[in-house]
């Protein structure tokens, strides 16, 4: 199993300048700003980790819009076994 970390920012908007969607302003949520494996674990016994991640924020991004979330991915079948998020704080 692999931990992965992922660093999203919401409230982000894009204006549509050609295609279907052309005069238009889209909003998203949870843009992907950052996505790093932290390491693995193994799947058999007591399933154990523990490890750090450093992750340089840019200052383009807007700190009171973004989460982290880290989550468990099973390598061969990239099945996500659990997973959690939280508003980033400082």
């Amino acid at each position: 199993m692999e931990i992965w970390i992922a660093i999203t920012e919401d409230g982000l908007h894009s204006s549509v300048s050609a295609g279907e969607n052309a005069g238009h302003t889209l909003y998203h949520a949870a843009v992907l700003r950052y996505l790093h494996k932290v390491g693995a674990a193994q799947s058999s016994g007591d399933a154990v980790f523990t490890g750090d991640a450093h992750v340089k924020l840019s200052s383009k991004w807007n700190r009171q819009n973004l989460n982290v979330v880290v989550f468990l991915q099973d390598k061969k079948t990239l099945k996500v076994l659990g997973v959690a998020s939280a508003k980033l704080t400082s």
